[in-house]
Protein backbone atom coordinates (compact mmCIF):
# COMPACT_ATOMS: atom_id res chain seq x y z
CA UNK A 1 0.00 0.00 0.00
CA UNK A 2 1.19 3.49 -0.24
CA UNK A 3 1.76 6.08 2.44
CA UNK A 4 -0.15 8.69 2.68
CA UNK A 5 -3.96 9.51 2.21
CA UNK A 6 -4.25 9.48 -1.36
CA UNK A 7 -5.49 5.91 -2.86
CA UNK A 8 -2.55 5.55 -6.38
CA UNK A 9 -4.53 1.42 -7.71
CA UNK A 10 -7.04 0.53 -7.13
CA UNK A 11 -7.77 -3.33 -8.09
CA UNK A 12 -11.32 -4.77 -9.08
CA UNK A 13 -12.36 -8.43 -10.00
CA UNK A 14 -14.39 -8.85 -12.71
CA UNK A 15 -16.91 -11.40 -14.70
CA UNK A 16 -19.77 -11.39 -16.73
CA UNK A 17 -22.07 -11.04 -13.58
CA UNK A 18 -24.34 -7.75 -12.14
CA UNK A 19 -22.27 -7.87 -8.92
CA UNK A 20 -19.22 -7.38 -11.01
CA UNK A 21 -20.71 -4.28 -12.97
CA UNK A 22 -21.80 -2.70 -9.37
CA UNK A 23 -18.15 -3.24 -8.33
CA UNK A 24 -17.37 -1.73 -11.42
CA UNK A 25 -18.87 1.10 -11.23
CA UNK A 26 -18.17 1.82 -8.06
CA UNK A 27 -14.06 1.29 -8.08
CA UNK A 28 -14.40 3.25 -11.33
CA UNK A 29 -16.39 6.36 -9.29
CA UNK A 30 -13.86 5.81 -6.43
CA UNK A 31 -10.70 6.14 -8.84
CA UNK A 32 -12.50 9.12 -10.39
CA UNK A 33 -12.25 10.84 -6.98
CA UNK A 34 -9.10 9.70 -5.53
CA UNK A 35 -7.39 10.29 -9.30
CA UNK A 36 -6.15 6.12 -8.56
CA UNK A 37 -5.11 3.62 -11.89
CA UNK A 38 -7.58 1.46 -12.04
CA UNK A 39 -7.31 -1.77 -12.96
CA UNK A 40 -9.43 -4.58 -13.55
CA UNK A 41 -8.93 -8.27 -13.04
CA UNK A 42 -10.48 -11.47 -14.31
CA UNK A 43 -9.27 -14.47 -13.32
CA UNK A 44 -9.94 -17.96 -15.10
CA UNK A 45 -9.47 -21.68 -13.99
CA UNK A 46 -8.75 -24.43 -17.13
CA UNK A 47 -9.12 -27.58 -15.55
CA UNK A 48 -6.90 -30.07 -16.82
CA UNK A 49 -8.53 -32.82 -19.24
CA UNK A 50 -7.66 -35.79 -21.57
CA UNK A 51 -10.44 -34.70 -23.11
CA UNK A 52 -9.28 -31.58 -24.59
CA UNK A 53 -5.34 -32.45 -25.29
CA UNK A 54 -3.63 -29.99 -26.05
CA UNK A 55 -5.10 -26.87 -24.03
CA UNK A 56 -2.85 -23.86 -24.90
CA UNK A 57 -4.99 -23.34 -28.07
CA UNK A 58 -8.34 -23.44 -25.52
CA UNK A 59 -6.76 -21.22 -23.26
CA UNK A 60 -5.70 -18.48 -25.89
CA UNK A 61 -9.19 -18.85 -26.92
CA UNK A 62 -11.19 -18.54 -23.32
CA UNK A 63 -8.19 -15.27 -22.79
CA UNK A 64 -9.18 -13.59 -25.86
CA UNK A 65 -12.93 -14.09 -25.35
CA UNK A 66 -12.83 -13.27 -21.69
CA UNK A 67 -10.55 -9.70 -22.94
CA UNK A 68 -13.20 -9.39 -25.28
CA UNK A 69 -16.56 -9.64 -23.70
CA UNK A 70 -15.25 -7.89 -20.02
CA UNK A 71 -14.21 -4.91 -22.57
CA UNK A 72 -17.27 -4.12 -23.97
CA UNK A 73 -18.71 -4.83 -20.35
CA UNK A 74 -16.35 -2.40 -18.90
CA UNK A 75 -16.83 0.45 -21.82
CA UNK A 76 -20.61 0.06 -21.15
CA UNK A 77 -20.60 0.34 -17.36
CA UNK A 78 -18.03 2.93 -17.48
CA UNK A 79 -18.53 5.11 -20.74
CA UNK A 80 -16.57 5.07 -24.47
CA UNK A 81 -12.74 4.92 -23.76
CA UNK A 82 -11.51 8.54 -24.95
CA UNK A 83 -7.98 7.93 -25.26
CA UNK A 84 -5.27 5.95 -23.45
CA UNK A 85 -5.09 6.28 -19.52
CA UNK A 86 -6.80 5.09 -16.62
CA UNK A 87 -7.83 1.48 -16.73
CA UNK A 88 -6.40 -1.45 -17.51
CA UNK A 89 -7.89 -4.72 -17.96
CA UNK A 90 -6.11 -8.15 -17.62
CA UNK A 91 -7.03 -11.72 -18.26
CA UNK A 92 -5.16 -13.96 -16.20
CA UNK A 93 -4.90 -18.10 -15.51
CA UNK A 94 -5.38 -18.87 -12.10
CA UNK A 95 -8.21 -19.65 -9.36
CA UNK A 96 -10.06 -15.78 -8.56
CA UNK A 97 -9.84 -15.60 -4.98
CA UNK A 98 -6.08 -16.15 -4.95
CA UNK A 99 -5.28 -14.02 -7.96
CA UNK A 100 -6.76 -11.41 -6.44
CA UNK A 101 -5.13 -11.46 -2.83
CA UNK A 102 -1.64 -11.54 -4.62
CA UNK A 103 -2.60 -8.00 -6.37
CA UNK A 104 -3.87 -7.30 -3.39
CA UNK A 105 -0.42 -6.58 -1.99
CA UNK A 106 0.60 -3.82 -4.10
CA UNK A 107 -2.97 -2.25 -4.60
CA UNK A 108 -4.42 0.33 -2.51
CA UNK A 109 -7.80 -1.09 -2.55
CA UNK A 110 -9.35 -4.10 -3.87
CA UNK A 111 -13.32 -3.87 -4.80
CA UNK A 112 -15.30 -6.93 -5.60
CA UNK A 113 -18.73 -7.44 -5.97
CA UNK A 114 -21.15 -9.88 -3.91
CA UNK A 115 -24.31 -11.80 -4.02
CA UNK A 116 -25.88 -14.32 -2.82
CA UNK A 117 -24.48 -17.81 -2.92
CA UNK A 118 -26.17 -20.64 -1.00
CA UNK A 119 -26.65 -24.27 -1.27
CA UNK A 120 -24.74 -26.38 -4.08
CA UNK A 121 -23.47 -23.03 -5.74
CA UNK A 122 -21.79 -22.01 -2.54
CA UNK A 123 -19.97 -25.65 -1.98
CA UNK A 124 -18.95 -26.30 -5.55
CA UNK A 125 -17.31 -22.35 -6.42
CA UNK A 126 -17.13 -21.16 -2.94
CA UNK A 127 -16.90 -16.99 -2.26
CA UNK A 128 -14.62 -14.99 -3.74
CA UNK A 129 -15.31 -12.57 -1.83
CA UNK A 130 -15.08 -14.34 1.29
CA UNK A 131 -11.76 -15.48 0.21
CA UNK A 132 -10.03 -12.07 -0.17
CA UNK A 133 -11.56 -10.79 2.74
CA UNK A 134 -10.44 -13.15 4.56
CA UNK A 135 -7.05 -13.24 3.07
CA UNK A 136 -6.24 -9.73 1.30
CA UNK A 137 -3.31 -7.66 2.22
CA UNK A 138 -5.06 -4.15 2.59
CA UNK A 139 -8.20 -2.75 2.32
CA UNK A 140 -11.18 -4.78 0.65
CA UNK A 141 -14.90 -3.12 -0.16
CA UNK A 142 -17.92 -5.66 -0.90
CA UNK A 143 -20.06 -3.58 -3.27
CA UNK A 144 -23.76 -5.51 -3.31
CA UNK A 145 -25.98 -6.03 -6.40
CA UNK A 146 -27.94 -3.32 -4.98
CA UNK A 147 -25.53 -0.99 -5.54
CA UNK A 148 -25.78 -0.78 -8.87
CA UNK A 149 -27.72 2.27 -10.25
CA UNK A 150 -29.71 2.15 -13.36
CA UNK A 151 -28.45 1.23 -16.81
CA UNK A 152 -28.66 5.05 -18.04
CA UNK A 153 -27.06 6.32 -15.67
CA UNK A 154 -23.02 6.29 -15.51
CA UNK A 155 -20.29 6.96 -12.91
CA UNK A 156 -19.04 10.49 -11.87
CA UNK A 157 -16.30 11.67 -14.57
CA UNK A 158 -16.64 8.01 -16.04
CA UNK A 159 -15.88 10.01 -19.69
CA UNK A 160 -12.88 10.32 -18.05
CA UNK A 161 -11.79 6.73 -17.91
CA UNK A 162 -10.18 5.03 -20.99
CA UNK A 163 -9.24 1.36 -21.59
CA UNK A 164 -6.61 -0.78 -21.95
CA UNK A 165 -5.83 -4.18 -22.07
CA UNK A 166 -2.66 -6.36 -21.16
Amino acid sequence: MTTGSSVRNVVVGVDESPQSVAALRWAAGYAAITQAELRLVHAFVLEPSEMYGSTAGLRDEIRRDALSKLTELATEALGSPPGPGSWRLDVVEGQPGPVLVELSQKADLLVLGTGEHTGVRRLMHGSVSHHCLSHAHGPVVAVPMSALPPADEKPAEAGSRSGTSS
